[in-house]
C-alpha cells in the first residue's frame, strides 16, 4: 500500500471514531490502533541466513522483487 494515502484514510476514519488496525502492511505514522503482521526486515534476514546455510556461501544470487513496501523491507533484510 502507499503509506501516505493509507495514513490519510486511516486518520480520517479515526477522526470519525472508527478504530483501525492495520494487517500485513503498516502505516506507522498514522493514528491506527495497532499493527498485526510480520517484521518484514527480520523475515528477510532469516531468509538470507537460510539460503546461505542451504546453498553455497559464495557465488552470485539474484533478488527479484517489485516496489511493494513489504518486499522492499524483506529484500533489505536479505541483503543484511
Amino acid at each position: 500500500i502507499d503509506e501516505a494515502v493509507a495514513t490519510e484514510v486511516i486518520d480520517s476514519a479515526v477522526a470519525a471514531s472508527i478504530p483501525i488496525i492495520t494487517f500485513d502492511s503498516d502505516a506507522p505514522s498514522s493514528k491506527r490502533a495497532a499493527y498485526v503482521g510480520t517484521d518484514q526486515e527480520l523475515l528477510g534476514e532469516e531468509l538470507g541466513n537460510l539460503l546461505m546455510t542451504r546453498f553455497a556461501t559464495s557465488g552470485k544470487y539474484a533478488v527479484v522483487s517489485n516496489v511493494s513496501p513489504n518486499l522492499f523491507l524483506r529484500e533489505k533484510g536479505v541483503r543484511n
